[in-house]
């Protein structure tokens, strides 16, 4: 018990009000109830989400195991890989909770320094121009683009659940149950000891399952909104690294009072030492813009490294077995079936598609930026600032990648390379079956 009170000891240390308001601006309370980032300092209420996620998930979880095991013994194969499906849902629902309070202290970092101006210019703050905030526009935009997404995967997922009630309230099931005990007149076939089919507890247990897929829903919804952000704004913070190495001549002239138009600009950059100074400073405060958020972004890349090597996996096999149970409905003219598996594989596209955007985004803005700074009018320079400058350039021999268990890089190409496996999975499956 001593052990358990220090843990929470250790994350609540990490929550201050200047974090706290940080995180209520970006995600309101969402991501304390999501218990993303619950709330140690009030432990009453956030051991209240955690039973309350135990009395649902976990027990659930549960439920959904057995009922995989029970349709294993009935061979029912496609109710077997519909609720392996959930299963999996459910397991990856509970594992992102403990896996973002694990890395509590990298979350409560990387908020806290992308909340404030990661880049300090003496010209000014660069992020005022109107360069900066037309790019803070168009990042505004792209993540209404992807909340889209995100919501469409939502609406998939209760348009399914809807649809498997409303098909086997109107149909003409002859049995209630399965020979193992299954429900059958539920969304999710689940076995209870008690009758479930008519009277007061049918509603309740609806209730109950319609209320575990809410749960997914929220948590799946939050974790996305999660990267998303945290994405975009790395994104954006590239760009405006990349403006600084665009602007960097001109805010040095600036800065020290010159004006460029009266004279030759690479006389004027070369002979002037005061004016050298200025560029090596701008210089300077780009490259410490740099690193602050290449820092994140190895934060970033080693704390998802695992996760998304699970998501792309996992999503691969779903996506192929689900293909499986479509084809084995149309042969068995169940057309129910075929429209929930298909319904299974748009919105684990849609997933997969939403993770690969957002990590090609950012190897996509890096190369802008290696571009932009190869580039960059170096004759300007003097020897000191050219040193500077190869210096910088040496830090981008490589293109920045987000990966997927350190092997798979997230871009549009491994996209490809899923469905195209999934696609060889399902005909490998269809030629053995």
């Amino acid at each position: 018990m001593s052990f358990l009170l220090k843990f929470i000891d250790e994350l609540a240390e990490e929550e201050d009000d200047e974090l706290i308001e940080v995180l209520k601006n970006e995600y309101g309370h969402f991501l304390f109830l999501a218990m993303i980032f619950p709330r140690w300092k009030k432990p009453l209420a956030s051991f209240g989400l955690v039973l309350f996620y135990l009395s649902t998930i976990v027990l659930h979880h549960a439920m959904l195991s057995y009922a995989v095991y029970l349709s294993l013994l009935e061979h029912n194969w496609e109710q077997v890989s519909f609720l392996t499906h959930l299963v999996i849902l459910l397991s990856f629902a509970i594992f992102q909770p403990v896996n973002f309070n694990w890395v509590r202290r990298v979350v409560a970092h990387v908020h806290r320094t992308l909340a404030k101006d990661v880049g300090i210019y003496c010209s000014g703050r660069i992020y005022d121009d109107p360069v900066c905030i037309a790019f803070r526009e168009k990042i505004r935009l792209e993540k209404k683009f992807y909340m889209t997404m995100s919501a469409f995967c939502l609406m998939m997922g209760g348009i399914l659940w809807s649809g498997l009630y409303i098909s086997k309230s109107f149909s003409d099931i002859e049995q209630s149950y399965s020979s193992s005990g299954l429900s059958l007149k539920l969304p999710l076939a689940l076995y209870y000891p008690f009758p479930t089919d008519r009277g007061v507890l049918h509603y309740v247990i609806l209730g109950s399952q319609l209320l575990v897929c809410l749960v997914i829903g929220f948590l799946y919804l939050i974790c996305e909104v999660l990267l998303i952000n945290l994405f975009l704004k790395i994104k954006y913070e590239l760009q405006v690294i990349g403006y600084a190495i665009d602007s960097l001549v001109s805010r040095s002239i600036n800065a020290v009072g010159v004006n460029e138009n009266n004279q030759q600009k690479d006389i004027l950059v070369i002979e002037d030492t005061k004016l050298q100074r200025s560029v090596e400073k701008c210089l300077k405060e780009t490259i410490v813009h740099y690193q602050k958020i290449l820092g994140l972004l190895l934060i970033a890349r080693a704390n998802l490294d695992a996760p998304l090597a699970i998501v792309m996996m996992l999503g691969l096999l779903v996506i192929g077995i689900s293909l499986l149970n479509m084809l084995a409905a149309l042969k068995a003219n169940y057309i129910g079936m075929f429209l929930t598996f298909g319904m299974l594989v748009c919105a684990e596209i849609q997933a997969q598609l939403l993770v690969c955007l957002l990590g090609s985004s950012i190897t996509e803005q890096a190369d802008i930026l290696r571009e932009k700074l190869y580039s960059i009018e170096w004759y300007c320079f003097d020897m000191k600032n050219r040193r500077i400058l190869l210096n910088f350039q040496a830090c981008f021999t490589k293109s920045f990648v987000v990966t997927a268990g350190g092997i798979a890089e997230i871009n549009m190409v491994t996209f490809s390379w899923i469905l195209r496996a999934a696609y060889r999975f399902f005909n490998l499956m269809r030629s053995t079956s």
